[in-house]
């Protein structure tokens, strides 16, 4: 239910809300001008119960969409109570919203106010960033504010406008790009409730994940394709060598909801819930590796190889980079989530298989200017996805711990933004996340500045005068991605701080394995770092201090330097460790927004 209190005054005296009911027309088939036949029937308006008014529209293919309020004036002061509801096949929309509205005015209404102002004053403390750029700072928790609007725990997912709807050719939830990054940086926010609603849909859903592939592959295999409705996740899934019953190039697209799966891991990852990872990430994930499995062939040279498959955003290309990444990575995280587990060969056959996967699948084809989209399909113009880079972001699975690599996702990284055209808000948000895993600050703050342009001056977005949703929050993630990075086993603090923000400030960013970290920056030296177990399990930690102190001061940990500036942590579950530079005294602990207000104390 949604509730609006509106009191007028001078001029606006008299003022009023009104429902214009329009017609059922869906606006991307109004965009195209391919309107459907027949159309749905027209809004019929009408009353329930005591001064309800509805509208109901009736769907050709069943279901209906329905709008019940309640408005009352007092004074000059009128209060309006109103809910949209939806359902498929049947009838049940009106009677529900009619129920949801006659509940929120029967409720207390002080009380019931005072419980939504509540949840908002919970969930603001769960994190803590101030950056001292009063721009980004500003931006960053105008983010966290869409972030809380848009979704609820084990809710609805955030689609590509999440709730401020304007005419659009994209309603829908797209899966080649947009859901992953909306809900992107909740993880490191530590805010679960922000990013469960992903995790939830795909585990209600499973059923139709199957029906989203052809019928021959439904037994053992989970898909989904470029576009999916929020309420079920049916959306046909391309396939390697293209399915002939949906168009082109969305027939090709295959991998998107192992990029989906990524999502449900880093939730696994971050919080460790072990039911989360056995009931719905590892079950899914075997599935969604098995779809990859009725296509590999094992080629002459030894190598499994695949079909043309869609990169997203450009075009398709056999042993396809997208492709070959998210299935390596897929492979790669259930041998471990297999070990994890103590699972055997007894126990789960596929083991074998996996292993065979990981040793003969095709490597990624690379050429002079770095990594291509596929075989014999060098990047050759202006790309706005990064869909051949997904390895270094946010996969993880090609690092610069090596300097090969270092020196491969460099060039490729510099040769993608060379072309300086066909780019999108993303592809600056995501270059800065590359550029702060390279360690880079000052290129990581550049590509950040670059989202500027594109940006409302209430942070909202478009692209080609279309409303999107996830380009701004992914800007908030490139911020969490300077302050803290967490992969590896290594909890990497300020990692990628530009010398323009000296004095930089966070409290409670969550990293893998349910570390709560906070730190401080000052004159551009780290002043203390303090981490928090939720679970028992060491840990390393870079925190830009070559000779740390250390303390704790709940439970029990030990620590031990591994080389100049990286350390190793053996904490027990809720045990905190404090540690700051050597000859410094012993710091308190405190926060606050750089530059203004009051510190207070880091629990």
């Amino acid at each position: 239910v949604m509730y609006f209190e509106l009191t007028t005054s001078g001029d606006l005296e008299g003022a009023d809300f009104s429902y214009v009911a329009e017609k059922t027309l869906n606006p991307r088939a109004v965009r195209s001008k391919s309107l459907r036949q027949p159309p749905h029937s027209a809004p019929k308006s009408g009353t329930a119960g005591k001064d309800m008014q509805t509208v109901v529209q009736q769907l050709v293919d069943g279901g209906q969409t329905a709008v019940a309020w309640r408005k009352t004036k007092t004074g000059n002061t009128i209060r309006l109570w109103l809910s949209v509801q939806h359902s498929h096949p049947g009838n049940e929309a009106l009677p529900n919203a009619v129920a949801a509205v006659e509940t929120a005015c029967q409720a207390d209404q002080n009380t019931w106010i005072e419980k939504h102002r509540d949840w908002w004053h919970q969930y603001y403390p769960a994190s803590f960033v101030s950056t001292g750029d009063e721009f980004w700072d500003s931006f960053y928790w105008i983010q966290q504010y869409k972030l809380a609007c848009a979704t609820r725990d084990k809710g609805w997912i955030i689609d590509n406008q999440g709730p401020w709807l304007q005419p659009t050719a994209w309603a829908s939830t797209w899966w080649n790009l947009n859901v992953q990054l909306s809900h992107q940086g909740a993880y490191a926010a530590n805010r679960r409730a922000m990013c469960s609603a992903l995790s939830h849909r795909l585990d209600v859903n499973r059923d139709n994940l199957a029906l989203n592939v052809a019928q021959k592959y439904r037994l053992d295999s989970y898909a989904i394709g470029r576009t999916a409705s929020g309420w079920d996740l049916l959306g046909h899934a391309g396939e390697p060598g293209g399915r002939s019953e949906i168009p082109r190039n969305i027939a090709h697209e295959t991998g998107n909801l192992m990029w989906g799966l990524h999502n449900v891991d880093l939730e696994y990852r971050y919080w460790q819930d072990q039911e989360l990872r056995d009931r719905v990430l590892f079950p899914l994930l075997v599935r969604a590796v098995n779809y990859y499995r009725h296509f590999l062939v094992q080629e002459s040279d030894g190598n499994l190889h695949l079909g043309p498959t869609h990169s997203p955003e450009l075009r398709n290309a056999a042993d396809c980079t997208y492709d070959l990444d998210l299935l390596g990575w897929g492979v790669g995280r259930l041998l471990e989530l297999a070990d994890e587990k103590g699972l055997s060969e007894a126990d789960q056959p596929l083991i074998k298989t996996w292993q065979q996967l990981r040793d003969d699948l095709i490597p990624v084809h690379t050429d002079s200017s770095g990594r291509m989209i596929g075989k014999n399909a060098p990047l050759k113009g202006g790309h706005r996805h990064w869909s051949h880079l997904l390895a270094v972001y946010p996969l993880r699975t090609l690092t610069p711990v090596k300097d090969k690599d270092r020196q491969l996702i460099q060039k490729s990284l510099d040769h993608w933004q060379s072309f300086g055209r066909g780019f999108a808000g993303y592809t600056y948000t995501s270059a800065s996340c590359m550029e702060s895993m390279l360690g880079d600050g000052e290129s990581a703050l550049a590509y950040l500045n670059k989202l500027k342009p594109y940006l409302k001056p209430n942070t909202f977005y478009s692209e080609i005068k279309l409303p999107v949703m996830e380009t701004p929050l992914h800007g908030a993630t490139a911020i969490q991605e300077m302050l803290l990075q967490s992969w590896g086993g290594r909890l990497r603090v300020f990692p990628a701080v530009a010398k323009s923000w000296p004095n930089v400030q966070f409290a409670r960013l969550r990293g893998e394995g349910g570390f709560l970290v906070s730190g401080k920056r000052e004159n551009g030296v780290c002043q203390w770092v303090l981490v928090k177990a939720e679970h028992g399990r060491t840990v390393e930690i870079e925190p830009q201090i070559e000779w740390a102190m250390w303390t704790t001061s709940k439970g029990t940990a030990s620590f031990e330097a591994v080389e100049n500036g990286v350390y190793r942590l053996e904490m027990q579950p809720e045990s905190t460790v404090l540690f700051w530079p050597k000859g410094n005294p012993q710091p308190v602990p405190t926060v606050a927004p750089v530059k203004r207000g009051k510190p207070f104390r880091v629990r």
